[in-house]
Formats: structure tokens, C-alpha cells, sequence
């Protein structure tokens, strides 16, 4: 259905009312803002604009260049099929007319006429062929303009729909009723205005209002569809899967290690454990780069648990009993003891159970006043 034109006897207001009201006009621009400038714009002579059909194709990619951003693409309206209004394009309804679409051949995202970003790209080559219209558009990416970038990402994925507006120079009704001009045609020869990439918003929550309130185009509801559900698109919901190492994580492995440390001074380890904590010991010491504080060397090398000390007091006590036991020897001269001829008299004993002694009660004067 095209666009409302003016009536002879209307005035502006009155037009501009009906415009922003008709079906038509709200489907194809459905921001109030953009559909005010459009009716103003066939106020003003924009013939063409009233006269304008437009029918929404999603594109066949054959190449994606993301260094220059150019893509390789097929719009297949030109099969001869019906499409969703039940109309036909004839393949070669384009050809004649083409040239001139060539002269000023800009993409445009969805429809907006009023703003510089809107001119996403332009196309760089397009012909007709039976499978439809054979185009080359070159994005604008990385020039500063944010619908450019996000259109063509969109496009490299495969989720783009494109909208194409004619004037029909030459059509037929369907069902052969010449009478109704509301009929389904058959477009034997048109005349190319614009090409036009339906962009849907860089944001999750737009398009998800946009849903709400109802998207008539099957072909644009499929895409937003897509696009809600590629997770390559949205990072931020990665982001909010997976913490970041300087914040939350730090927190989690710092309560985590506090657990940790509470529930080995109360349980202490199994061999099992004791094995799974040597490793995690193992792997701090290599993140540190194997520099050990002087804390914790001298901690490791003296703490000992009450059961340790224990054994310690009793074997100092059994080396006293030893030198206390030992009677003192007659001397007699000294002789060179071979290997052979050693053996555990009382002599050898006291003089062991002495040094045994003195380093024990050493080292446990030492530890009492560090455990």
C-alpha cells in the first residue's frame, strides 16, 4: 500500500494528520518524529515518497571484507515469487531504470532522511540478475559513526534485512482487476529510489520494546530474534556471567582462603588433603616468583603443635635418666676403636645421651618462647 498523497481541497494540517495516522505510513516509519518529516517532505512535492512501495528482503552474504567493509551480498527480490503481500517483482523490473539509482546509489538506515549518521554506506557496485539484485555495499566503519559500525557487524553475522523503495513505472493486478487498484501486482518495470538497511537498535532493552509493541515484518521479528540471542553481540551479559579479576573474583578467592585457613586449623589434613594443599602451596609460591617472606620461612621452620613439644620433653627426660645412671669410668689409655670393635658401653652411652640431651633441651628453649 503506498504512502497517502495530498487531496486537491486539503489543507497542510489536515494532510499532515492523516499522514501521521495512516497504516502504511506508521509501518514503514514507525518513530513519530521520523514520520512527521517524512509526511512534511510529500507535503512539500515529495511525489516520489507518496508514490514509493517498499519491500523488505533479507540479504544472501557471499563475502564479508571487515578491513575495507564491503560486502558481498544478494538481495533476492527479482525470483518472480510471490512475496508476504502476495505481489511479484519481475526479475528484470530494475534493469532499465538502474542507472540512475547509480548516480546517487547511498545506503540508508532505516529510512531516516534527516540524519548524516543515517547514511551508512553507499554501494559500490549492484546489477540485476535472476536471483535478484547483485549489490556491493561499503560501510562507512570506523569513520566515527556508531550506526555505520553497528550495521555492518549486523550484516557481516547475516542478520540483515533491507528494505528496497520504487515508484512502479509499469504493473498489473494480479487477478486481473483492472478495477481495484488495491489488488496485488506484478511489477513489470520500477523505478529504484532507495535501499535501505532496517537496522534494529545496538541495545537490548529497545529492541526489546520494539517487540512489544509489535513487529509486522516476519523478516524483521526473525532477525531481532537472532540478534537478541547472539551472545557476541552483547559483551556486557559476559561481563555479568563472569566477575572481574580485580574486583568480585578477588573477593571470592580472599573469603574463600579464609574458609579455607579456618577449617585446617580446626580439622587439620588427611594425606589426601595434605597432598591437594602442598600443590596449592606449590602454585602461590610460582605466582610469588618463589620469594617466601622471612615470616613465614621462620614460622615453618619452629612451629610445632603440642603434641610435638611433648615428644620432645619426653626424650629429653629419658636422655637425663641415661646420664644420670651412667657411673663415671676408671680411666684407662686411650685406644683407637676400630669399627668392628664399637660397642654400646656405658662410656658411649652417656657421652650420646649427653649430646642427645643438650641439643634437645636447646632447641626446646628456643621453641617455648616462639610457639
Amino acid at each position: 500500500m503506498p504512502l497517502p498523497k495530498p487531496n486537491e481541497d486539503e489543507s497542510k494540517d489536515d494532510f499532515i494528520s492523516r499522514c501521521m495516522s495512516n497504516g502504511q505510513a506508521v509501518e514503514d516509519f514507525p518513530d513519530n518524529d521520523q514520520r512527521l518529516a517524512v509526511c512534511h517532505d510529500i507535503w512539500e512535492g515529495g511525489k516520489q515518497m507518496a508514490d514509493m512501495v517498499k519491500k523488505t528482503f533479507r540479504v544472501d552474504i557471499k563475502e564479508v571484507d571487515a578491513e575495507n567493509g564491503t560486502i558481498n551480498m544478494v538481495i533476492p527480490m527479482s525470483t518472480g515469487s510471490v512475496d508476504r503481500d502476495g505481489e511479484i517483482i519481475e526479475p528484470n523490473a530494475f534493469k532499465r531504470t538502474l542507472p540512475k539509482f547509480r548516480k546517487r546509489p547511498i545506503l540508508l538506515s532505516s529510512h531516516d532522511y534527516r540524519s548524516l549518521q543515517s547514511q551508512i554506506g553507499e554501494f559500490t557496485k549492484i546489477k540485476v540478475a535472476d536471483e535478484g539484485l547483485m549489490a556491493m555495499p561499503k560501510y562507512y566503519v570506523n569513520e566515527g559513526n556508531p550506526e555505520a559500525d553497528w550495521a555492518f557487524k549486523l550484516a557481516s553475522k547475516g542478520m540483515a534485512a533491507f528494505s528496497v523503495g520504487f515508484i512502479p513505472i509499469k504493473s498489473e493486478p494480479m487477478n486481473g482487476d483492472n478495477d481495484n487498484f488495491m489488488s496485488p501486482q506484478k511489477f513489470t518495470e520500477v523505478e529504484l529510489l532507495e535501499i535501505s538497511q532496517v537496522v534494529v537498535p545496538s541495545n537490548r532493552d529497545a529492541i526489546q520494546s520494539m517487540k512489544s509493541k509489535g513487529i509486522d515484518d516476519p523478516v524483521v521479528g526473525a532477525i531481532a530474534d537472532e540478534v537478541l540471542a547472539d551472545e557476541e553481540l552483547w559483551p556486557e551479559k559476559i561481563e555479568e556471567v563472569i566477575p572481574s579479576p580485580s574486583a568480585n573474583s578477588q573477593n571470592s578467592i580472599s573469603d574463600e582462603l579464609d574458609y579455607i585457613s579456618k577449617a585446617i586449623e580446626e580439622d587439620g589434613l588427611n594425606e589426601e588433603s595434605l597432598e591437594i594443599a602442598l600443590k596449592l602451596a606449590d602454585e602461590i609460591l610460582r605466582l610469588a616468583g618463589n620469594d617466601i617472606p622471612d615470616y613465614i620461612v621462620e614460622k615453618v621452620s619452629v612451629v610445632l603443635n603440642q603434641k610435638n613439644k611433648k615428644r620432645l620433653e619426653q626424650i629429653l627426660d629419658l636422655a637425663q635418666g641415661v646420664i644420670n645412671s651412667a657411673e663415671e669410668p676408671e680411666k684407662e689409655e686411650e685406644t683407637v676403636v676400630e669399627p668392628n670393635d664399637f660397642e654400646m658401653t656405658p662410656e658411649v652411652l652417656r657421652v650420646l645421651a649427653e649430646m642427645v640431651g643438650t641439643s634437645v633441651k636447646s632447641e626446646l628453649d628456643r621453641l617455648r618462647g616462639k610457639v
